[in-house]
């Protein structure tokens, strides 16, 4: 099975993760002392259960990548400024 998510649920989802990652680093001291970014502990807490739900499920994530390059674009323009 394969769910479909459209640009906006794509940005939702990516928030969800970016907030699930402050929320582990604020229960976990080790993360917090250590310097741990919040987007890799998100990321990493939403690889590992994309990935038991594939293996176990057969359940496939495709996003729509529309937002990707203006994102990346204002991502790199504002590490410059």
């Amino acid at each position: 099975m394969t769910l479909d998510f459209d640009p906006i649920q794509t940005l939702g989802l990516a928030i969800v993760v970016l907030y699930s990652g402050r929320l582990v680093i604020n229960h976990w001291s080790f993360l917090r002392n250590n310097d741990i970014p919040v987007p890799v502990v998100g990321g990493l807490l939403f690889a590992l259960l994309t990935s038991l739900a594939f293996t176990q499920f057969g359940l496939r994530l495709q996003f729509d990548m529309a937002l990707k390059e203006p994102l990346m674009l204002a991502f790199f323009a504002s590490i410059g400024l």
